[in-house]
């Protein structure tokens, strides 16, 4: 997860929980929700 997310520009903290089934993700511009979103998709995760 943090690799896939890691790479978008803009992103500049990652927690990911395998226990709690969650990742937390601070970002500015450029980044974005959708982007992110995406990322995590590709990354195999579902996203809610």
């Amino acid at each position: 997860i943090e690799k896939f997310v890691g790479e978008i520009e803009g992103v500049s903290f990652i927690d990911a929980s395998v226990e709690k089934k969650s990742v937390v993700v601070e970002f500015d511009a450029p980044a974005t929700q959708d982007l992110i979103k995406e990322a995590l998709l590709d990354a195999g995760q579902e996203v809610v």
